[in-house]
């Protein structure tokens, strides 16, 4: 769904490969920023966005150029929910809708994470080991290269551990695959009830449950 929070811009820029960082707001502009749209599900292990520029001045498209994996920095605040900065990194995976006229041009850039942009190329063909949250880990760790992304906040300790076997899998397709497996390390398996002391004949009364199984998330942030 969009981040629709009647939020404020504070900043935005374009950092090219080279280096250099062109600003999209502020006093010295090199494109005009008409419009942000950011993404963010349930249904989905990373953040999206896309911005409307409206390039008159530096033929920044050109002049960056703006080829793809520059990083996008956007700052916003939200005011309806609190005072807080919030500051999403970006990498540029696509530009569409461009239209030229004259000595003007009006394009979008389709954002996602750098992790987004690696599922796409990686694939996992070590088996893996433990439990949920730290198959999870492993992968966001040492494929994906999250970082300081990681905080142990985002993750809901699983019991019990598990082999698998990738099979070539994207990093997000494996962590989707896992999560039927985990069980949640705050379940407490229950026990079958004891025999009654008022049965008779030798007839015997139990009951037995088994865990409902949990997904574990991890939250990129």
């Amino acid at each position: 769904m969009a981040l629709d929070l009647n939020a404020i811009v504070k900043e935005v820029y374009i950092t090219d490969l080279k280096g250099k960082k062109h600003m999209l707001t502020g006093d010295k502009v090199e494109a005009q920023l008409i419009g942000i749209r950011v993404y963010e599900s349930m249904e989905l292990p990373t953040i999206a966005a896309e911005i409307d520029i409206i390039d008159t001045a530096v033929n920044l498209i050109a002049a960056a150029p703006i080829v793809g994996t520059e990083e996008v920095v956007i700052k916003l605040v939200a005011p309806n929910i609190s005072d807080t900065e919030y500051t999403f990194k970006f990498v540029v995976y696509g530009i569409r809708n461009r239209v030229v006229s004259k000595n003007a041009q009006l394009y979008t850039l389709d954002l996602f994470t750098m992790e987004a942009l690696k599922n796409e190329v990686l694939r996992i063909g070590k088996k893996l080991e433990g439990t949920g949250e730290q198959i999870v880990t492993d992968v966001l760790t040492n494929y994906l290269q999250a970082g300081t992304k990681i905080k142990s906040s985002n993750f809901e300790p699983c019991k019990y551990k598990m082999k698998e076997i990738p099979s070539l899998k994207r990093p997000f397709d494996l962590i989707t695959s896992i999560l039927p497996e985990c069980v949640s390390g705050s379940t407490n398996p229950q026990t079958a009830a004891q025999t009654s002391s008022t049965n008779k004949g030798g007839t015997t009364a139990s009951t037995g449950t088994t865990d409902a199984p949990t997904n574990t998330t991890a939250t990129l942030s």
